[in-house]
């Protein structure tokens, strides 16, 4: 018997779905197969894990948990990509365990199956991603762009050692998390959810690993969550803004507070800097400018009466004392120098993405002075003549030539001004609220990588990624429903 034409026109969107249920099991086999491989491998790869049965189970539970969510994310993808950012953001970067996950590329199989669950949920609900903006195009050809200059490093014969912390591999959890961001972070179901995940990971994070004081960045403790406290408050007001309880709204308030208490313990010069910068970024999209002013001038007054009547102002007024912090001063302008100096050496393609800190020390001026910088106190895991560059133009710059950091801030100064440009055209109606927040996100990562390297930070790309997707007007989709309905999203919706 033959078919009609409404039914052969059918089949392929058959064929896509039973594709996209044959991929979802392979893909949940795959997250179950990976996970216990690489829980095998952590204890040959790391013993200072292994410091007791409590924080090693701790690591393994966590670990385990995410590659769960990733598995359930073909049914939603949102969830696979939350469950990374908690993976990624809620493991300090100079913990023993964050080595660990780098050494044995627990990472790189996190982002690889986050795209994959994305993938096949485009198949079971068969559907097209959205089509590709130009700025998103400047990302694809920056991460082009590195692979030729590894490609060019290697044929040049520079040894390619790459930094432990600094691997172009994180270039490739950047475009995983720049992608699905744009494509699954529109709603304001997607924007709750990921403000509430961002929050919970950095104060679960930090009540883990206790130690956050000056000098936990090289002594064991986690110096480095103070930029990311500073990106993250202003997605806690935006929290507080999607939800209609008055209980949520005081719990996202107190993830505010929680950040801010947090900057304060770890007395961090770039957090501080970051938190300057955040508060004109923060006013200049906001909707009534002179409420704001009103209203924020005097908690601010009292944070800053508090800070320059703390040892948090001290470590500021040391960098002109002569003290270590001065000395950490000097040490950053020398590597800049020489990061300077490499660039115009290699002004093309750089010395290969990854390989800064392999190469600056040929290039120092003074050459005596830059060994006189103890490697392991500026970077763990480096040898003596291993130095990142503590400045994310200058790093891209050394690493992919003048071209990769001119890409670079095309970039972001691009998603930043298109943020901006969204603020103005919506108003006080969606996506407005989500592009203020990732307005001011933006500003505090550039202003973060002026004095540390942050030019493979997955969280500036995913903030990117989230501008340009919100840049596009489009119905509502099936990939936009909510997990669980968050209070605004349901007070939307029933017209209340």
């Amino acid at each position: 018997m033959s078919q009609s034409p409404s039914q052969s026109r059918l089949e392929p969107h058959e064929q896509a779905g039973g594709i996209g249920g044959a991929l979802s099991i392979l893909h949940v086999v795959a997250c179950i197969a990976a996970a216990a491989w690489l829980m095998t491998r952590v204890a040959p790869a790391g013993e200072s894990l292994i410091q007791s049965v409590r924080l090693a189970m701790g690591w393994y539970v966590f670990w385990c948990a995410a590659f769960a969510a990733i598995a359930f994310g073909v049914r939603q993808p949102l969830i696979a990509l939350l469950a990374f950012v908690a993976l990624s953001e809620g493991t300090p970067r100079y913990f023993s365990s964050y080595q660990v996950m780098m050494k044995i590329g627990l990472l790189n199989w996190a982002a690889a199956l986050t795209f994959t669950a994305w993938v096949c949920h485009l198949f079971r609900s068969r559907r097209r991603p959205e089509s590709i903006s130009p700025l998103a195009w400047v990302m694809f050809i920056l991460i082009g762009w590195l692979i030729i200059c590894i490609f060019v490093m290697r044929l040049r014969g520079f040894a390619w050692l790459p930094h432990p912390n600094h691997h172009p591999e994180r270039f490739g959890h950047a475009l995983v998390v720049f992608i699905l961001a744009s494509q699954l972070l529109r709603s304001e179901t997607g924007a709750w959810w990921f403000s509430l995940v961002l929050c919970v990971t950095l104060c679960v994070r930090w009540a883990v690993t206790g130690n956050v004081g000056p000098t936990a960045t090289y002594g064991g403790g986690d110096g480095d969550i103070s930029a990311l406290a500073v990106l993250a408050m202003p997605f806690a007001l935006l929290g507080a803004q999607l939800t209609r309880p008055f209980a949520g709204k005081l719990a996202f308030i107190a993830f505010l507070v929680a950040l801010i208490v947090l900057l304060g313990i770890t007395r961090n010069r770039n957090g501080a800097v970051a938190f300057v910068i955040l508060l004109p970024a923060m006013w200049i999209v906001a909707r009534h400018k002179l409420r704001t002013l009103l209203v924020a001038a005097p908690v601010l007054a009292v944070i800053f009466v508090i800070f320059f009547n703390s040892p948090y102002w001290s470590r500021f007024t040391g960098l002109f004392a002569g003290s270590s912090d001065a000395n950490s001063a000097n040490q950053r302008l020398l590597i800049w120098q020489s990061g300077l100096r490499m660039t115009m050496a290699n002004p093309l393609f750089g010395v290969g993405t990854g390989n800064f800190h392999n190469v600056v020390a040929k290039y120092t001026p003074r050459q005596d002075e830059l060994h006189q910088i103890g490697p392991r106190r500026m970077v763990a895991s480096l040898d003596d003549d291993g130095y990142a560059a503590h400045n994310s133009v200058i790093h891209m710059a050394g690493d992919a030539g003048f071209p990769g950091a001119l890409l670079y801030i095309v970039l972001f100064v691009g998603a930043t001004i298109l943020a901006g440009v969204i603020v103005h055209q919506h108003g006080r109606h969606w996506p407005a609220p989500a592009a203020r927040a990732a307005f001011a996100g933006l500003c505090v990562y550039m202003a973060i990588g002026i004095f540390i390297s942050r030019h493979d930070m997955a969280m500036g790309y995913l903030l990117a990624g989230w501008v340009i997707g919100l840049a596009r007007k489009r119905k509502p989709a099936i990939a936009d429903t909510p997990l669980v309905d968050s209070p605004s999203a349901r007070h939307n919706r029933n017209g209340v």
